[in-house]
């Protein structure tokens, strides 16, 4: 049997040496760009923008996102370099957030935003297993300002809580393990899971020992029920150690909604969101605006949160068959594809497995769902 011949292409183009160039990498071009923009029960607004730029080849690329969460600006910059196996990358940050803490030391309890801001750089490595999965170890600097969630003895003894203003700075050692197998669909994510475990470690170098310690998993999980329906799952759960501990807040939007922003806080924390989402109509016409895909879902998030130290943590009370010191909440949505953006409308009520705690609180955001 004669060998097979040498493919030649239908078409050949010659290259004109007048064109020839070596390659540079370091002229980027706008590759992705989009936003959320959201509304709590509580009429807390806040809105993030971000830009994503790539070279010719997508060896590098630099991604920045711009957020403000009412009157507190945040913005993240990372430079990406994907050129050789050995990955690595620099995040520049300047993150100033809030969360709603307690203060009982002038005899009144006191609920307010507490300030947690934090400026900082750090240099990554990351080395890719496969397309799916990869390990990333990092070093880098960071000062912060936040009030401090504490608890302190008042004038009778008792163990009330305190809001303490920390100022620091401190080097940092952080490490990740990542997997993404997510199959995505023009109407969203429908299949697969997206995993993050994130640790993270600062000593304290003013009275030794830790200053924080931090770990904390984000998982997902997609099951697709028909072609065009699923079940979605996220669990998130975080506990942070030390002299000043960073502390995880969450609560309203799409973390557990029903809730006011921000207000379930602590130094150990964990929700979880389980939803079912299907298709409504594809395509709503009106005489002033058409609408895309319009999609329902359904949802139960439950999760709590409490500083270690100080607070004793019961989930549930069994002889009263509901919570005790976890939340809950149950209730409905949509989402409304209208010109690329996707409305979200969610209705939810405050529950204690036993009854319904309060009525509807509703919440509005532009984006997309976990």
């Amino acid at each position: 049997m004669s060998g097979l011949r040498e493919f030649e292409p239908a078409i050949e183009v010659a290259i004109d040496d007048r064109n020839r160039d070596t390659y540079g990498g370091k002229k980027f071009f706008m590759e992705n760009a989009g936003g959320t923009v959201g509304v709590s029960d509580d009429q807390t607004v806040l809105g993030l923008a971000y830009l994503q730029f790539s070279d010719f080849l997508g060896d590098r690329r630099i991604i920045a996102s711009f957020q403000s969460i009412e009157s507190f600006q945040n913005f993240d910059v990372v430079y990406a370099n994907f050129t050789n196996r050995w990955q690595w990358q620099v995040h520049l940050f300047d993150d100033r957030d809030f969360f709603i803490g307690e203060d009982r030391t002038t005899g009144f309890l006191q609920r307010g935003r507490a300030l947690f801001a934090q400026t900082g750089v750090i240099g990554s490595l990351v080395y890719p297993f496969n397309v799916s999965h990869r390990f990333e170890i990092g070093a880098g600097y960071i000062y912060r300002e936040f009030d401090r969630q504490t608890f302190v003895f008042d004038d009778q003894g008792q163990l009330v809580p305190a809001i303490v203003t920390i100022t620091d700075d401190f080097p940092l050692l952080r490490s990740s393990l990542v997997g993404d197998t997510v199959v995505a669909t023009p109407w969203g994510i429908m299949g697969g899971r997206r995993w993050r475990l994130n640790a993270f470690y600062a000593p304290d170098l003013d009275n030794s020992g830790t200053l924080t310690s931090n770990l904390s998993l984000d998982f997902r999980q997609y099951v697709p029920m028909t072609r065009r329906s699923n079940l979605a799952m996220r669990a998130f759960g975080y506990v942070s150690e030390g002299n000043a501990v960073n502390p995880v807040y969450f609560g309203g939007l799409d973390t557990l909604r029903g809730y006011p922003f921000r207000s379930i806080n602590g130094d150990t924390g964990f929700f979880v969101n389980l939803e079912y989402r299907f298709p409504l109509f594809d395509q709503l016409v009106t005489p002033v605006f058409n609408f895309g895909s319009i999609r329902g879902v359904v949802f139960a998030d439950v999760g709590g949160a409490w500083y270690d130290d100080f607070e004793d943590f019961d989930f549930y009370n069994n002889d009263e068959s509901r919570l005790e010191d976890g939340v809950a909440s149950y209730g409905w949505g949509m989402t409304i594809n209208w010109s690329g953006l996707n409305l979200n409308f969610d209705f939810a009520k405050q529950w204690d497995f036993d009854r319904s705690l309060t009525g509807y609180e509703s919440s509005f955001w532009i984006g997309t769902r976990f």
